[in-house]
Formats: structure tokens, sequence, C-alpha cells
């Protein structure tokens, strides 16, 4: 016979163990060309058009080995060689392919290791792709997690991470996501890095935690840095709340505070406001404005100070125009650009602006 079609039932039968384990017989069921069973290490080999079916997930590979444990327990099934697993439901497909896969039978968990990419598809809900050094699949409690040079794209978000924990329903949509690690996350022309984010596809809210950096793009092309300790974003209503050593830079101002809110005003599809609450202080060239609070509209251009307002003027050493010749006005103007505040050379340089999104590529789960 070519092919042999090895029901788990006649496995235990041979093993011995089949009053113990007859609940697994009904569920696994193993096909492949070859197979052979090593009593001594109660190893059992599959070669050629390996396939395994258990419930509503399938795994196939050119080979195989099921290992039985010291309680007579098929413990776990390792497939070598680039397997790839599906699992279809009547709302989901859900895809895993790596280097290497482990099926437990005992856990009901399947981890991948090496090049481990993974796509859930939903019949009415978007599809969530996966690629990392290794991921991990609760079975039981529909958890997965995902290690080393992790990257996500949902919809129109893309993330890298070093680590993600991502929860999904029966439905096979995902219901939450912790990024952990170096996380970076790009939606359009918006960047935001932090050292972990966790992100509600539900309510479409966003959380970054440490050392927050988020770069936004608005209508004019113009560009909005926000650096805190913590960023929450809300999608719905384009809402940026930032709190904890809050530096905010746009154009020629560069704003600091203890709390901030960027947002959108009825007319405008981008944020186009910025308050500042609690005593908090705006530089715009030689001029220095501290108050209780500060508003910043972005277009046009204007902010306004409230409560116990004190101004300052940095002197600033003036240089006389050449008109004369063209020469002589470039040189001036290089006196000049070396003349900046060294306040904001220095933030310039420990909060670099991000200058272009990272790239990413979609890979459909039907190809």
């Amino acid at each position: 016979m070519n092919k042999k079609y090895i029901i788990i039932s006649f496995l235990l039968m041979l093993f011995g163990i089949l009053n113990t384990c007859l609940c697994l017989a009904e569920n696994l069921i193993i096909e492949a060309d070859k197979q052979n069973f090593d009593a001594k290490d109660n190893l059992t080999h599959f070669e050629g058009n390996v396939k395994a079916t258990s419930n509503d997930i399938t795994v196939k590979g050119p080979k195989a080995v099921m290992k039985i444990n010291s309680n007579n327990k098929p413990e776990y099934a390792l497939f070598l060689d680039n397997p790839v697993a599906t699992k279809v439901t009547p709302t989901s497909k859900s895809k895993l392919k790596a280097n290497i896969m482990r099926l437990s039978l005992i856990d009901n968990i399947v981890k991948a290791e090496g090049n481990a990419f993974s796509e859930i598809s939903g019949k009415v809900s978007p599809s969530i792709s996966m690629k990392s050094d290794s991921q991990e699949f609760n079975i039981s409690t529909n958890t997965i997690f995902a290690k080393g040079n992790v990257e996500i794209i949902y919809k129109d978000l893309k993330t890298k991470s070093n680590e993600a924990i991502i929860l999904v329903n029966k439905a096979g949509k995902p219901q939450r996501v912790n990024l952990i690690g170096s996380a970076r996350l790009v939606q359009g022309n918006n960047v935001v890095d932090a050292d972990s984010f966790i992100y509600n596809p539900v309510t479409e809210e966003i959380s970054a935690h440490g050392n927050a950096h988020s770069q936004t793009v608005l209508d004019d092309l113009t560009q909005v840095s926000v650096w805190s300790d913590v960023q929450e974003y809300d999608k719905n209503t384009k809402t940026l709340m930032s709190s904890g050593n809050v530096k905010i830079a746009y154009k020629e101002y560069l704003a600091f505070g203890p709390k901030a809110t960027l947002f959108k005003e009825s007319n405008s599809s981008k944020p186009n406001k910025i308050i500042f609450l609690g005593r908090s202080r705006i530089r715009e060239n030689s001029r220095e404005v501290e108050a209780n609070k500060i508003i910043i509209t972005l277009n046009p251009k204007d902010f306004n100070a409230e409560g116990n307002v004190k101004t300052k003027f940095t002197q600033v050493q003036s240089y006389k125009k050449e008109t004369k010749n063209k020469k002589h006005n470039n040189k001036s103007n290089k006196i000049k650009n070396r003349k900046k505040s060294l306040e904001e050379q220095e933030f310039r340089k420990k909060y670099p602006v991000i200058e272009k999104p990272v790239e990413y590529e979609q890979t459909n789960i039907f190809n």
C-alpha cells in the first residue's frame, strides 16, 4: 500500500493504552506514505505526504514524529521541513507555517519555530497577518504568543516589536493586541514608537507606554511630533492624549508640560489644536511663554496662554543684511543658522523626527 491511513485508535491498541486515551482516538487522524514505530523511545515516524487532522485543524508536511509520554499518552506531534497548519471554522480561516511545528496533544497548543508566519481571515472581519521567529497558539484560550522580530498587519495598521500577545475570538477577529519591546506602529503617514503598546481592535484605541514618540502628518503635510511617557490615541475621534514629560514640536514651536491633548476640530480631518494643562511653557524663536494652560492652534498657526502667564525674551544677536550681492546674503544666512538656540539643537538631537514610515508587504491567505 503506497499510502497508509493511520487512525490513532489503531496506534493506541499497538501501545496497549486504548482504554486510557479513547477520547483522543476520535479526534486525530494521521495519513502518510510511510510510518515506523520505535518501541524503545515510544516514537512513531511518518514520512511522505504527512497529513494530520484533529477536529478543525489540519497539518501537512513531509515528515512528522509522534511521542508517547511516561503515562502512556500521546504527548506531542512534531512536524519537520516547513509544515503548514490550517484551521477552518464556519466564520474564519487560519493559516500557520514555519520551519518546525510542534502540536501538543495534551495542552492543545501549537508552537511554530523558525520563520513563523500566520494569518487569520474572517468572512466578515478583516484579516490579520503576522510573521516572527516563533509563534505559539493556545487553541483552548484563542491566544497567540509571538517572539522575535514580530511584524503584524491589520487593516491599515502595521507594527514591529520584539514580542506580541494577541487574543482572538472564535470568529477569528482580534480582540486585544499587546506589543512588547522596541515597538513601532505605523498607520498611514503616522508613526508611533514606544516600549510597549496595547491596541483594542474593537474600539480602535491605542495606548503607548514608555518613551512614547509619535509623529502626525497634517493636511498641509506639516508634521507634529510628540514625546511623552504615555500616549493614548482614539482613531474614531482622532484624539491623542499625552501625559508625563510631554514635549511637542511643530514648526517653530517647542512646547513642554505635564499633560497635553491633540485633537481635531469639526472643520478639519486631521488634528488641529493642542491644549497643555498644568504648568507648561512654549518657545518660539527668542520668545518663551509659561502659563497654567496653553492652547496651540496649528492652522492658522497661533497660541494662547492662560493663568499666571510669564513671558521671557532671549537676546538674539542681529546681523546686518547684505543686499549688494547673493554671496554675502548666503554667508549671512549660514551665520544665523549656526546661532540657533542651543536648547532647540539639544532637543532635536535627543528627540529626532522620524522621516519615513516602515514599509511592509501584505500576504494573501488564499494564495
